[in-house]
């Protein structure tokens, strides 16, 4: 496993930037590497979109290989994540739920998180990538995953 897929790289790579109807190429990418296993994630990531109701529950429902039962030792980096960054997890608004468990599979997979999220660099709202950089984790975008894999895509139709 070389990624750990966060919520908002489901959100944004399916519903927000690149749409299916829009970017069919990009997401029929991305399946090979999810069965070979290479982006994962945590069935943590897979349930979130319930609480917010997000038309990305029905694609990530389709994606059975891409999602991740959470062993001993992811369930033990998640605790050392939230003991330290207790704050990663938005319980007021039901949010971020799944985070520190993005965070915990690339740890101990030795992975990247892709992720929507910025880092904040604040104490009170740690993001996903703050945390990544307190725990050595590296940290990207879907747009830096297309870059480090090499997709290019083409446009099949003349401008």
């Amino acid at each position: 496993m070389k990624y750990s897929i966060a919520t908002s790289t489901t959100l944004d790579g399916w519903i927000r930037y690149c749409p299916r109807d829009v970017f069919p190429a990009l997401l029929a990418r991305l399946e090979d590497p999810i069965q070979r296993g290479d982006p994962r994630a945590t069935e943590e990531v897979r349930y979130e979109p319930e609480k917010q109701d997000d038309k990305v529950l029905a694609c990530t429902r389709q994606q059975d290989r891409f999602f991740v039962p959470l062993d001993y030792v992811a369930q033990y980096a998640v605790s050392a994540i939230l003991t330290r960054c207790p704050k990663l997890i938005d319980r007021r608004r039901g949010r971020s739920g799944a985070d520190p468990f993005a965070n915990a599979l690339a740890k101990v997979c030795g992975g990247a998180v892709v992720t929507g999220e910025r880092a904040s660099h604040s104490q009170v709202r740690p993001m996903v990538p703050d945390v990544c950089q307190k725990f050595g984790i590296r940290s990207m975008s879907l747009i830096d995953l297309t870059r480090t894999e090499a997709w290019v895509f083409v446009s099949s139709t003349p401008t």
